[in-house]
């Protein structure tokens, strides 16, 4: 006997048609909304990193204008106030500044010897390219320094070092 004998007549063929039908509906409910859910996922990331970029370094350099302007309102600093605190974050600032260059040859160093220890694992094909990737790399951080010299040459020049 077979299973659709089994099933009592054109009632119980009936019901195992609607149980089928029903199961095929409910997993491609299920796999659809979790497709949907990706895609949600995907755009939703996609959108951010569009913000992010869109952004770009405006946010960032916005960051300490910010901060300033939160203090001076969140906590009703008056003028003097706010002009000792510029002080006070402007030789932070310059603090900083001179522990970062100071600290620049040891981070070379450690990035040379990065480098040296990766070169070492690959075969000579992927030497060429990693050395390749290094070139184009090191060239970018080049033009980022002397983008930065010179954006800090006209902001001292046309602003005053004055400003934190």
């Amino acid at each position: 006997m077979s299973v659709w004998e089994n099933l009592g007549g054109i009632q119980g063929k009936v019901a195992a048609v609607l149980i089928a039908v029903f199961a095929a509906g409910a997993g491609t409910g299920y796999f659809a909304g979790r497709w949907q859910a990706l895609e949600e996922s995907i755009e939703r990331a996609s959108i951010r990193r569009t913000e992010y970029r869109k952004k770009g370094r405006k946010g960032r350099r916005g960051s300490k204008r910010r901060f300033i302007n939160r203090l001076e309102s969140d906590l009703g600093l008056q003028a003097d106030q706010m002009k000792q605190i510029r002080t006070a974050l402007r030789q932070q600032h310059e603090k900083m500044m001179e522990l970062r260059i100071g600290m620049r040859p040891q981070i070379t160093d450690i990035l040379i010897q990065a480098r040296r220890e990766i070169r070492v694992l690959l075969d000579s094909d992927q030497q060429r390219g990693f050395d390749r990737i290094i070139r184009e790399f090191d060239e970018y951080s080049q033009r980022r320094r002397k983008r930065w010299r010179k954006m800090r040459e006209m902001r001292e020049r046309h602003m005053g070092s004055g400003r934190p």
